[in-house]
């Protein structure tokens, strides 16, 4: 929305707020958009399913595109403006958050399906999931600090931690939907919940980390 009129907001505004937050998202083009349907409160767009749309502020969006978004606030959908509506958006009711509360507001609405305890900024995560696979990575972009999180999934049962560029490879078992994680500056892991997981050794366990 940089570009639509005087005073829009830097899509990297809004996203920052999610990411820090280990929050997933998308950036969809206006035609993707134009083209979602609406299916059990989610929408569908091509092949993928979100739980919210999320506008910057923009001075202008186009009236079909506006009308689009009302629908979708019409059909059950989540639309949340950020700020302010455009100022050629009259007559749209979808709801309006400030940026500062985005995140906390996403959360509140149950669309974030991963947290972690305590808080860490610079962890980032991306949940995918295909089928009956869930697939979760997990980047730590500190470059001094080390990151040491409970994992909140939800998804219980067994589960493989890759370590692609070291030797921690294993697998594990979730009885109560959460994960511990540990890694170095600039490390990452994959956690695959699912059918038909590659036999890896079990991690020696060093402590457990309580899920709150």
């Amino acid at each position: 929305a940089e570009w639509a009129g005087r005073g829009s907001m830097l899509v990297q505004e809004p996203a920052k707020r999610l990411y820090e937050r280990q929050i997933s998202y998308d950036i969809t083009p206006a035609d993707a958009v134009m083209e979602a349907v609406v299916e059990d409160g989610s929408l569908r767009m091509g092949k993928q399913r979100y739980r919210c749309l999320i506008v910057p502020r923009a001075g202008y969006l186009p009236e079909a595109l506006l009308s689009k978004m009302e629908w979708i606030h019409e059909q059950g959908g989540c639309v949340l403006f950020v700020d302010a509506l455009p100022d050629n958006a009259q007559g749209v009711c979808a709801p309006v958050v400030t940026l500062s509360r985005l995140a906390q507001q996403v959360e509140n609405r149950g669309f974030a399906h991963l947290s972690i305890s305590p808080a860490n900024p610079l962890l980032r995560l991306y949940h995918v999931r295909r089928g009956d696979t869930d697939v979760i990575m997990a980047f730590n972009e500190s470059t001094v600090e080390t990151a040491r999180v409970t994992l909140k999934t939800g998804l219980r049962g067994d589960y493989v931690h890759l370590d692609l560029l070291g030797d921690g490879s294993h697998s594990a078992r979730s009885e109560d939907g959460c994960v511990p994680l540990e890694l170095t500056p600039y490390q990452s892991a994959i956690l695959v919940f699912g059918p038909d997981l590659p036999e890896l050794p079990a991690r020696k366990e060093a402590g457990r980390m309580e899920c709150v």
